[in-house]
This record gives C-alpha cells, sequence and structure tokens, in this order.
C-alpha cells in the first residue's frame, strides 16, 4: 500500500485538499467540528506529515523540545509518552531530554533547545523555585515558546499547566479525618515553598481547619528527594523515633510504596496500624496486592492542555476551538490502604 496523501484524507473526511492542508498549519479559518474529524481521520489512517518538506515550508524545524526530571517515575514517563502524542498530532515530533534532577543537566538541555531553534520548549521543572540560568532570560527576550507543566519556576505562574494540588490534598485530608484520624505525617519536598508542596500543604492544613483540628508542624516533613528509596529511609528513622501516627500521606505514589515497605519493616501493618496514601494514581494499583489510596491526576488532560496552551503560544492564530484549562481538577481514589480508626 502506499503512502497516505492529503487527497485520501480529504476523501475519507468529505473535505477539500486546501482544508485538509489548513488543518495540518493550524489555521483558525476551519471550524472547530471539521478540525476534529480531519485530526480524526489522520489519525485512524497513520497520516504522518513530512516533518522535513513541512518545516521547509512553513520555516520552522518542526519540533519541540521536552526536558524531564526523571525517566524511572512511572508518572513521568506516562506523561512524556501523553505529550508525544499531541505533539505528533499536530505534526510536530518531540525531541526528550533526561535532567536526572540536576538542575546544571536541565540546563544543558534548554541551551541545546534554544540553540537549535526547535519551535518550542516543554518543561518538567525540578522540585525547585527557579532556575537562575541566564538561558531564561534569553527566552524570555526573544519570546521563545516554552510552557511548563506539572510546577513551574519564578516568573513562568502564567505558563504553566498543573493539578489543582491544594484540592486534591485537601480532599485526601477531609476523608481522613472524617475516617477518624487525627495524627498525619505528610511526606513533602525539603524546600516546602515550592508550587507542588506549597499547594499540597494549604489543601492539608485547611481540611484540619474546617474539621476543629490543630495540625503540627512537625507532623509535615520535608524530604530531600520523593524517591522510593528516600520515603523507605525517612520512614524508617522516623518509625524508629517517635510514636506510630494514624497515616502516612506522600507527596507521589512512587516515593508511598518506599514508606510502605519501612512501615511493614517496623512491624505494622496497612492499613490496621497505619493508613497509607499517595498523589498521581500511576500503573502500581495494577500490578500490587494492595492498591494505593491515592489523588488521580488526569495526565491526558494535562499532556493535552500543556501542548494546545504551547501550540498558542507558538502559532499566533492558533485555536483548537476549545478553552485551555492551566489548572486541571483532580479526584480522590479511595483504596485498600486506609481504613476508619475506631478510637
Amino acid at each position: 500500500m502506499g503512502s497516505i496523501t492529503l487527497k485520501d484524507i480529504a476523501k475519507r473526511a468529505g473535505v477539500s485538499e486546501a482544508t485538509v492542508s489548513l488543518v495540518l498549519n493550524n489555521k483558525t479559518v476551519v471550524n472547530a467540528r471539521t478540525r476534529e474529524r480531519v485530526l480524526k481521520c489522520m489519525e485512524e489512517m497513520n497520516y504522518r506529515p513530512n516533518p522535513m518538506a513541512r518545516g521547509l515550508a512553513l520555516r520552522k524545524s518542526m519540533t519541540v523540545g521536552l526536558v524531564c526530571p526523571d525517566s524511572e517515575n512511572p508518572y513521568y514517563g506516562k506523561l512524556m509518552k501523553l505529550l508525544g502524542h499531541y505533539c505528533n498530532r499536530y505534526g510536530y515530533s518531540l525531541v526528550l531530554g533526561v535532567s536526572n534532577n540536576d538542575l546544571q543537566m536541565e540546563t544543558r538541555i534548554i541551551e541545546n533547545f534554544v540553540d537549535k531553534k526547535y519551535d518550542g520548549i516543554i518543561v518538567l521543572p525540578l522540585n525547585l523555585r527557579k532556575n537562575e540560568s541566564p538561558v531564561f532570560q534569553e527566552i524570555r527576550e526573544k519570546k521563545i515558546p516554552i510552557v511548563f507543566g506539572t510546577s513551574y519556576y519564578a516568573g513562568f505562574k502564567e505558563d504553566c499547566v498543573l493539578t489543582d494540588y491544594a484540592e486534591g490534598s485537601f480532599m485526601l485530608t477531609e476523608y481522613l479525618l472524617r475516617q477518624g484520624h487525627r495524627e498525619l505525617w505528610y511526606f513533602v519536598t525539603e524546600d516546602k515553598e515550592i508550587p507542588v508542596s506549597k499547594e499540597r500543604i494549604s489543601g492539608f492544613k485547611r481540611a484540619y481547619k474546617d474539621a476543629g483540628l490543630e495540625v503540627k508542624e512537625e507532623w509535615i516533613v520535608g524530604c530531600a528527594s520523593t524517591s522510593v528509596e528516600y520515603g523507605y529511609m525517612k520512614a524508617k528513622e522516623m518509625l524508629t523515633e517517635h510514636e506510630k501516627p494514624d497515616g502516612i500521606l506522600a507527596i507521589n505514589d512512587y516515593m508511598a510504596y518506599g514508606i510502605k515497605k519501612a512501615i511493614l519493616e517496623c512491624g505494622y501493618r496497612i492499613p490496621d496500624d497505619i493508613s497509607l496514601a499517595g498523589y498521581d494514581d500511576v500503573f502500581y494499583q495494577l500490578i500490587v496486592e494492595q492498591p494505593l489510596t491515592t489523588v488521580h491526576q488526569d495526565l491526558e488532560k494535562m499532556a493535552e492542555n500543556t501542548v494546545l496552551l504551547l501550540m498558542k503560544k507558538m502559532n499566533r492564530d492558533f485555536d483548537p476551538g476549545k478553552k485551555i484549562e492551566k489548572i486541571i481538577t483532580p479526584s480522590l481514589v479511595i483504596r485498600s490502604t486506609t481504613k476508619k480508626v475506631i478510637r
């Protein structure tokens, strides 16, 4: 079978070749319903535009650079896959750079994207308040299209798509308090002022306040890393040195499974002795014996909106026919690691 042409797409979608071309070039003269029909036909027919030829015609690289802090965490793995899908849907290739949670590496990757004149950049940032590299000043001055996902650095809040972390944390904490829990440890980042922790802590404290209960600052545990290994080490240390809490909350599911190992090794049962909850709702529930209570982040919607925002910034006349959501609403998922506390 020969390669799929614009004529083939047009015939299947019931439109002209010119309309298909306008959709490929992100022109707003095509109404939203027609655009969606054409894009769906492209997906069904596995049509892949020639990026080099299209890039020459549009004077673009047809490439988006993505910098990610951690390729081992399934949360980022799934998000990277979805971002790639939505970039491809609009005819762009996605080039990945993994910073391995290293600030200098992140900076070098972004500098490389800028030097290669990629059409846009997506940053999934480190757990830091900002990156002070001159490359970010260059991005501002040259108005290079950039969008942040999951969090943001100082000065780029308006360019970010993320989950409503405060609301997710509030829902989870409120549920546990209604189930009779009182002392809850919350494992967050060492710097409690970065968005991913600051917002979660805000929701955590609001739930206690609304319930008329006191929350102690020492229950909010700053962690140098949010990895499985660090979660295990920190929980083991705290459970050895302190009386057990009613429950432990982790900033992500990845860390929660390290905490789970520590709880069990210290001789406690989950959830009979200690409830455990995470945040993200990644694939673990499919493979573990005891699925984790968690906060579900809609990564599909997050990825779609991140790419839509970048397309809007890269193509001034781009209009996908739908409102771009910058704050994605989470949902609470109750599973077998939490239970009602009988006092």
